[in-house]
């Protein structure tokens, strides 16, 4: 036996060579898909397996073991006889199979009854297992469950069970603090890479590992499915218990939202799609015909001239005399430049950070749209057999007749789960929401110069340098911005957050590293009912009029809008987060005010609370559906945009475990 790994490679295959002659030898090389270079050269060893100069005894035996890896060679795989090792599902598979059910597991007689460990030792030890085959069954649950999908295994159950055996015997008093921190940092929390997960996993581990658990009425989180165990329970009997569970875990057992299972079945049936797509041979450019009317060629054609339609070149149109007046020009202007630096003190829109985040939001659609208009006339060409078909729009055309934005395209958008229609909808519901804020900020630009150099030639003596009327000195900067921003629009919201929080330092003369933001939730704002606006998105009405509708009267902080919630709802009477309603997932989510605040060091205490009954839960606000499972590489920025403080009359451990989160757009698959 041999695990396999940088350098182990010429002592595998001499292993084997050696074991073929000898009698009765079996050769097992483990974490094969840790050596994908030597795979081809083992794919040849057991080709060779077949020359009649080759002997092999009759009862040898090679085993290997491996992850899933697509670098596995295809030959190799077709001569083996393939057996795959997974978890059991369900919470009560997995349950019976650490109790030894059906096989030997983790959890044997000997070790269930140890006497040394205390009286509490079978109850810690029946809900440390209990806590391990929660965590790994909320993996069915996709994003609900965790945000990355970890592979914990039963050797990080075996080592926790150590762990609690030895802190038991070494201590009269359970450690409880140590042991949390022991099973949700280290053992289980070491392979938790996200920040999100590792707050719900700290939480889950306390709810199993507290001193409540000790209490005989004491249930997980249905007292309905989970009885409590007497003390001089046995093994047997805890099998018992574990048998009375469900067969289909209710997700209330998992601390999940009722309608989680909806999503869940959700997930395996796009799963099941998506595999049957990819069993399909792959599409070329045919006459093949598509209900007996259309050809795939001619619906492609069809797609690609409508967007040729649709689509505009850029995000500002350079037409006739206003084409030196687009903000994009003026920004790149010489006259920009000097105006900027000749300004001694901070001007609110001059210096104002959120137009150059304006000025980059605008390039990076200039280029996206760059790259799909020039895609599209390719493929255009090479439909008509001017120009060669290439991979690149091979996988276009595909990507068209599956409904699906192409691979090429997403390496230059946003990041987005919506399918091709919905995606071109969306994408000119941002352009238009750009190409309104641009025009407004080039007039409030323009009048802001004629003012400044109308006071430089002509200046008026004062006794004091600040202006009698600081409103109009501002006025150009709201006049020249939304009154309430759409989050969802922008490529990177992080960086709309930042500016804004810059903007604010520059302004009050403060480090943005002593800032953060304060919430308020704000309803009925538009006279729009916010359970209405997903319909007044589809039908692709009101964003730019929910946005450009009024002047901002804050004028301190931003006012955003467009975001969705996911397992949970808000009161808009209360102002509070409430439980979602029957078959309800997703919410439309109301107005959000962020407001710039100077970080305080104080301790908040408990006179200075306005309600005891209310908490406050850090709700989490991601760009997609996918949360973290989107990212390809430590480089790309995270899908996590920010945390919004919301208030709630349950502890946050109930919204934490549900992992309750605002999203920028709902799943559509």
């Amino acid at each position: 036996m041999i695990s396999l790994g940088l350098g182990r490679e010429a002592k595998a295959e001499d292993l084997i060579v050696k074991a073929l002659t000898r009698p009765e030898q079996w050769v097992v090389l483990q974490n094969c898909h840790r050596a994908a270079s030597f795979m081809p050269r083992l794919c040849t060893i057991v080709q060779s397996f077949n020359n009649p100069d080759v002997t092999v005894d009759p009862e040898f035996r090679l085993w290997l073991s491996s992850e899933s890896n697509s670098s596995f060679p295809i030959p190799l795989l077709q001569k083996s006889l393939k057996i795959a090792v997974e978890n059991p599902p369900g919470l009560k598979n997995n349950l019976l199979q650490t109790f030894g059910y059906s096989g030997c597991g983790v959890v044997t007689e000997e070790i269930f009854e140890k006497t040394d460990c205390g009286p509490w030792w079978k109850k810690l030890l029946f809900n440390l297992c209990f806590f391990n085959a929660l965590i790994n069954e909320r993996k069915t649950y996709g994003v609900l469950g965790w945000n990355i999908d970890y592979e914990f295994h039963s050797s990080d159950l075996e080592v926790a069970i150590k762990v609690l055996e030895n802190a038991l015997t070494a201590q009269p008093a359970i450690p409880w603090q140590t042991l949390r921190y022991l099973f949700g940092e280290v053992i289980y929390g070491g392979q938790v890479t996200d920040n999100w997960d590792r707050r719900c996993l700290n939480t889950l581990v306390y709810k199993f590992c507290n001193p409540d658990v000790l209490e005989d009425d004491f249930g997980f989180f249905s007292d309905e499915l989970c009885q409590p165990v007497p003390e001089s329970a046995s093994i047997k009997d805890y099998v018992h218990i574990i048998q009375s569970l469900p067969d289909d875990d209710p997700p209330e057992l998992l601390g999940l939202h009722p309608e989680a299972m909806r999503g869940c079945r959700e997930i395996q049936g796009q799963n099941f799609i998506d595999n049957l797509i990819a069993l399909q041979p792959r599409t070329t450019p045919t006459s093949v015909m598509i209900s007996g009317k259309q050809s795939n060629d001619d619906l492609v054609m069809e797609v690609l001239s409508d967007m040729l339609k649709r689509l505009p070149l850029s995000v500002e149109k350079e037409d006739g005399a206003r084409t030196q007046s687009t903000l994009k020009r003026i920004m790149s202007s010489p006259i920009w430049e000097s105006l900027y630096k000749a300004l001694k003190r901070y001007d609110p829109l001059i210096h104002c950070v959120l137009l150059t985040f304006l000025k980059q939001e605008m390039e990076r659609f200039d280029k996206l749209l760059f790259v799909i208009h020039e895609s599209l006339k390719d493929l255009q060409l090479a439909m008509k057999g001017q120009i060669i078909l290439t991979q690149e729009l091979e996988e276009i055309y595909d990507s068209f007749l599956q409904t699906r934005v192409p691979a090429f395209w997403q390496k230059y958008a946003y990041k987005s789960c919506r399918l091709l229609s919905s995606w071109v909808n969306d994408l000119i519901q941002r352009l238009n929401f750009f190409n309104t804020w641009a025009k407004m900020a080039s007039t409030a630009i323009h009048r802001r110069y004629m003012r400044l150099t109308t006071a430089w030639k002509h200046p008026v003596p004062s006794p004091s340098p600040k202006p009698k009327h600081p409103s109009d000195e501002n006025s150009d900067f709201f006049e020249g911005f939304p009154a309430r921003y759409w989050l969802p629009a922008f490529f990177f919201p992080q960086a709309f957050l930042t500016a804004v929080l810059q903007d604010y330092g520059r302004s009050q003369g403060l480090s943005i590293d002593s800032l953060t933001f304060t919430h308020h939730v704000i309803s009925d704002t538009t006279n729009i009912k916010e359970e209405e606006f997903s319909i007044i998105i589809q039908r692709k009405l009101n964003i730019v009029r929910r946005a450009f509708k009024c002047t901002d009267s804050t004028h301190v902080g931003v006012h955003v809008f467009g975001l969705f919630i996911e397992g949970a709802r808000w009161n808009h009477e209360e102002k509070i987060l409430e439980d979602s309603l029957p078959h309800e997932i997703h919410c439309d989510f109301p107005e959000i005010y962020f407001l710039p605040t100077k970080i305080s060091t104080k301790t908040p205490s408990a006179s200075n609370q306005t309600d005891s009954e209310r908490y406050t839960f850090e709700c989490p606000v991601y760009q997609t559906p996918e949360r973290s499972r989107t990212l390809t590489s430590t480089c790309s920025p995270s899908n996590a945009l920010t945390s919004v403080s919301l208030s709630t009359k349950k502890p946050p451990s109930h919204w934490i475990t549900m992992q309750v989160a605002l999203l920028c757009e709902k799943n559509e698959k």
